[in-house]
C-alpha cells in the first residue's frame, strides 16, 4: 500500500465527516483519530455546524466517544441527556443538540478510530442508509490506516537518521585513536602536518559512505509528510 499525501488523508476524513451528516441529517459529524497506545482520540476532522466544540481529545472510555472506542461496539441515543456515558452536557444543551450515533472504525482488529453523528432530533437511519454509512467507515478506516503508515515510516526514517548520526560518530572516534596511534612516533615537527592530512583523508571516506547511505535510503522510501501537529486537530466534536 503506498504511503498518501497527509493533505489527501485529512481530506479524506473530512468528506467522510460530511457525508455522515448529511445521510443522517444530523448537525455535526467527527472522524475521531484513535491512538492505542496512549488510549486516547483526537478530532481528526469535522462536518457541519462545527462553530464551537466543547471536546478536542478524549479518553477511551470517556463520553460516547471513548466507550466505543474502549468496546468498539456501536451507540445509537435518542437523548443523550438520559444516558450517563455522556460528558459535556453544557454543549450538547447550548447547541441544541441530543441525539448521538457512533461507529467503531477497525481495521484488521486495529482500532483506528470513531465515526460520530450529533442531531437536534432522533436519528432515525433506513438500511440503505446504513448501509451507506458502513461505506463512509470503510473510507475513512483506508484514510486513517494511510496515515498511520506515513506516520510509522516518518518514525522509521527518524530512527535510520538517529543511528546512522550514532555510527558516524563512533567512527569519528575510532579515526582519531588511530590516527592519534599511528604518528604517535614521528618527530614532533612533523606530526601536526602528518596529522590534518591523514584526518583529512579518513574523514572524507566517512563522508563519502554518508552520502551513499543517505542517498539509498532516499531512492527506496517513499516520503513523509508533516503530519499530527497539534495545529492540525483545529476542530473538534462535541458528542463526548
Amino acid at each position: 500500500m503506498s504511503i498518501p499525501d497527509g493533505e489527501v488523508v485529512f481530506a479524506a476524513l473530512a468528506r467522510v465527516a460530511s457525508e455522515a451528516v448529511a445521510l443522517a441529517r444530523a448537525s455535526v459529524g467527527a472522524v475521531w483519530i484513535a491512538d492505542e497506545g496512549a488510549r486516547t482520540l483526537r478530532v481528526g476532522a469535522v462536518g457541519g455546524d462545527a462553530d464551537s466544540m466543547a471536546l478536542t481529545v478524549l479518553a477511551f472510555g470517556q463520553g460516547g466517544v471513548g466507550w466505543i472506542a474502549a468496546t468498539r461496539a456501536p451507540i445509537e441515543v435518542d437523548d443523550v441527556f438520559a444516558d450517563l456515558r455522556f460528558v459535556a452536557r453544557h454543549w450538547w444543551r447550548s447547541h441544541g443538540l441530543s441525539s448521538f450515533l457512533g461507529l467503531s472504525i477497525v481495521h484488521e482488529d486495529r482500532l483506528l478510530g470513531v465515526l460520530a453523528v450529533n442531531g437536534k432530533e432522533p436519528l432515525r437511519l433506513t438500511a440503505e442508509i446504513r448501509d451507506q454509512f458502513a461505506g463512509l467507515v470503510n473510507q475513512a478506516a483506508t484514510a486513517l490506516l494511510g496515515l498511520r503508515l506515513e506516520v510509522e515510516e516518518m518514525q522509521r526514517r527518524a530512527v535510520s537518521a538517529s543511528r546512522a548520526a550514532l555510527e558516524t560518530r563512533l567512527q569519528f572516534e575510532e579515526l582519531l585513536v588511530r590516527v592519534s596511534s599511528t604518528f604517535v612516533h614521528l618527530p614532533s615537527d612533523q606530526v601536526e602536518t602528518a596529522f590534518e592530512t591523514s584526518l583529512r583523508q579518513r574523514s572524507r571516506v566517512i563522508i563519502d559512505q554518508d552520502f551513499l547511505w543517505i542517498k539509498r535510503d532516499r531512492s527506496t522510501t517513499s516520503p513523509a509528510a508533516g503530519l499530527l501537529a497539534k495545529d492540525r486537530w483545529a476542530a473538534a466534536d462535541g458528542s463526548a
